[in-house]
């Protein structure tokens, strides 16, 4: 292909000159620096045992492609830059080469401090490289980067020594012999010049390869490579790819998704972003399979085959002004989407680590717009809950999710202006629903788990020491008979969903107090009344029937079986009646 170079290769002494002087710049669209310490442990070691580190992907830098793609410096650089490089694959790669060897005066990445690392030389003579890199923080770290005899003491070789000009590893290393020399250690210089052939080997010998773009290459060819990186492993998501492709449209997605992400109230918010294109994709085209975002670029020209196997182009987005206003829209209809899944008296998700599946909002977003275009908006809502209720738990979305958006789109918008066309997962959940064990069910993570306990939030279950709808933010899944007697006397069943319910820790700690409900219920039921009781405990879809249960002095594994049952048919109960069944 023309317009790149063949592959070359540069030795780190060279790679290091170039970060020393602000040759690479990271275009906008990359993502930050991300590497743990340990990862900048890890490639330290591999460039030091003269493994592979893979291949660098370059375009050579113009003042426009600069100032095209918002590039930036490599994180913590605050020289004067000379940008010579823009960093297509590999910035996680120099960005902790830089941190390592230069030892910025800023924080590592999502750490409160600053970390600095170095090599023992002990361990590197001995090749044990498991533990011969290592890195310190904090005051540790500032007391041994301050103190050189501290460093010979323990020998410990700062690695931002290869990061200062000239050839000053050299001079420290003399520095270490004449340390040693003084304390009577004969074989110092021996020892000295076996790690002085080590660096220099590893600064002349040691060979970074990369590919190199013409800077001549135009921008949007830039992106179009990208995208075909994508493809063969370069860790970047689809939002990642679409940031690209845009900004030569003067779109700049990244900053648009960061001035309304706190306003995405999920379990993991960044996820937002792409629940966003997901919903625009469908408000366009049906679909929201990663290949077809792609087609939301402005001027993006999409081919449909026809039945008789003919093909026409279309355009799904024509300007940069109609991609923001359906960015806009779709934003609107997710939030939208969002506090009906989080509301107490609809679908019950009253903390973000409920919602059964967040891959539910574009096409519940969808789905809400176009129930506004129905006559019988009753009729309307109550066929979403019941496909919701039935996604829940028929666990439609625990895979191949943008398929089966494809399909409930199409179905769910017939069954709106149609009766009589139920979609499949309502009849799915009317075949399992019998079968729906829930005795067992004991993970958090599960989407049958969270929307139990969006079943008892919607259903209003009331405090038991307030009597009174709670501050939900505060709730959480707690135990009716306690984990510790569950877990020693029926430790399969100690954690099942039917022995939990949505309670405040308050609560827990003053009225439950890791006490048999034969306890804690038969006094409230003093204090309150049997009448008073058996209401509240409805509220938590617990009946009276498992209410009498629960009261049995002694308590025995078989009642606490009997209960689980009794309450996970009110539960079953409660899941027919939210899914029209």
């Amino acid at each position: 292909m023309k317009n790149i170079e063949p592959p070359s290769k540069e030795h780190l002494a060279s790679i290091i000159g170039n970060l020393r002087k602000g040759a690479y710049m990271i275009p906008d669209f990359q993502r930050e620096f991300e590497w743990t310490p340990g990862d900048v442990n890890g490639l330290i070691r591999s460039i030091f045992e003269d493994y592979y580190v893979g291949t660098l992907l370059l375009w050579r830098a113009t003042k426009n492609n600069l100032e095209f793609l918002h590039c930036e410096p490599i994180y913590g650089y605050a020289g004067e830059q000379k940008a010579e490089h823009i960093v297509l694959d590999g910035q996680q790669r120099l960005s902790a080469l830089y941190y390592a060897l230069f030892a910025p005066e800023k924080n590592f990445p999502r750490r409160k401090l600053r970390y600095l690392f170095f090599v023992n030389l002990e361990m590197l003579l001995e090749e044990d490289y498991e533990e011969a890199f290592q890195y310190f923080y904090g005051k540790e770290a500032a007391g041994l980067i301050s103190d050189k005899d501290k460093q010979f003491e323990q020998n410990l070789f700062p690695l931002k020594v290869f990061g200062e000009a000239g050839h000053l590893w050299l001079k420290w290393l003399q520095e270490y012999e004449q340390y040693w020399a003084s304390k009577g250690v004969e074989n110092i210089a021996e020892k000295r010049a076996k790690i002085e052939a080590l660096f220099s080997e590893l600064l002349n010998g040691y060979y970074i390869c990369y590919i190199e773009l013409d800077r001549e290459i135009l921008v949007d060819k830039v992106c179009d490579i990208f995208t075909r990186i994508n493809n063969t492993g370069i860790d970047l998501d689809t939002f990642d790819l679409l940031n690209a492709l845009l900004r030569p449209r003067h779109i700049n997605l990244k900053q648009t998704w960061r001035d309304i992400r706190d306003q995405f109230n999920l379990p993991d918010p960044d996820k937002g972003k792409i629940l966003i294109l997901q919903t625009m994709s469908m408000l366009r085209q049906d679909y929201c399979a990663a290949k077809f975002l792609y087609y939301l670029v402005p001027g993006a020209i999409k081919r449909i085959r026809e039945k008789d196997g003919s093909f026409h182009a279309t355009t799904l987005v024509n300007s940069e002004d109609e991609f923001k206003k359906l960015w806009s829209e779709a934003v609107e209809l997710n939030l939208a989407a969002l506090r009906v899944v989080s509301n107490q008296k609809d679908l019950g998700a009253i903390v973000p680590k409920f919602i059964p599946y967040p891959t539910l909002l574009p096409i519940l977003s969808v789905l809400l717009n176009e129930k506004t275009k129905v006559e019988n908006q009753k009729g309307a809502e109550e066929k979403l809950r019941a496909w919701y209720w039935s996604s829940v738990f028929t666990q439609n979305y625990s895979s191949s999710v943008e398929s089966q958006m494809a399909q409930d789109l199409r179905e769910m918008r017939e069954w709106l202006v149609n009766d009589k066309a139920a979609p499949d997962v309502i009849q799915e959940l009317k075949n399992v629903i019998g079968n729906i064990d829930l005795l067992e069910l004991d993970s958090p993570s599960s989407a049958v788990y969270k929307g139990v306990f969006c079943l008892l939030a919607r259903k209003g279950a009331r405090d038991l020491s307030s009597w009174d709808l709670p501050e939900y933010s505060i709730l959480d899944d707690h135990h009716i008979v306690p984990k510790s007697w569950g877990e020693k006397h029926a430790p399969h069943l100690a954690n099942s969903i039917a022995n939990r319910t949505p309670l405040s820790d308050d609560t827990n700690r003053r009225i439950l107090r890791n006490r048999l409900p034969n306890e804690y219920l038969a006094e409230l039921i003093v204090k309150y009344g049997r009448t008073s009781v058996i209401e509240l405990l409805a509220t938590h879809l617990i009946p009276e029937k498992a209410l009498d249960v629960l009261l049995r002095d002694p308590f025995s594994v078989a009642d606490f079986e009997e209960f689980l049952r009794i309450r996970q048919a009110a539960i079953i109960e409660e899941l027919k009646s939210c899914s029209l069944i």
